[in-house]
């Protein structure tokens, strides 16, 4: 929410709990840009058909539960624009059973973060199809690999480091002067590769 409105979007946001929708709303009350934060019952968002331009699912879907998983998607596909984009994040082909902890008072085993399913990119693309989204990219991203790595005094002499800190920047500037569409753009393909 912070980076969007930072960056002149007119921002909505919805979510289960009451209490997170009121923080919510104060905590971005007396932002320009913030429309709302709503409450959702797992039926219907507060929204019309085709709303929004930008829907955004972060670390949310590997926690629906069967009944809710479709209902949810096709909500979100409901609110978007004809167009429009749906960012959707979540871990990438987890395993589950390595989270799992035991609770002595109930005698149930769960998933310490309450997951209750594994995605990878491929059974996740051909979930959201089977929905009606059209898939841009689906792919899984270490994140860690898009931060800048830290230079130590030594690397400075090599040619090595020079070389790549060149083709960084040179890839830089080929993606502002003439962008490709995402995911193509060479800083991005980079990375992936």
């Amino acid at each position: 929410v912070d980076q969007l409105l930072q960056r002149g979007a007119s921002v909505a946001a919805v979510e289960y709990s009451p209490q997170s929708v009121a923080d919510l709303n104060r905590r971005f009350r007396r932002e320009r840009y913030w429309c709302s934060a709503q409450q959702f019952d797992g039926q219907r968002l507060p929204w019309p058909d085709g709303h929004f331009d930008l829907v955004v699912c972060l670390e949310t879907i590997e926690h629906l539960l069967p009944d809710h998983l479709n209902p949810v998607l096709r909500e979100l596909k409901r609110v978007l624009k004809p167009g429009g984009v749906m960012v959707c994040t979540t871990p990438n082909s987890e395993n589950l059973r390595q989270q799992t902890v035991f609770c002595p008072h109930c005698c149930h085993e769960f998933h310490r973060w309450q997951h209750v399913r594994s995605w990878t990119p491929e059974n996740l693309s051909d979930h959201l199809q089977q929905l009606g989204y059209q898939i841009e990219f689906c792919d899984g991203l270490n994140f860690h690999d898009f931060q800048p790595d830290r230079v130590r005094l030594r690397d400075l002499i090599k040619l090595r480091f020079w070389r790549n800190a060149g083709r960084h920047l040179w890839r830089q500037a080929l993606d502002q002067m003439r962008p490709r569409p995402f995911p193509q753009g060479r800083g991005l393909q980079h990375v992936l590769t």
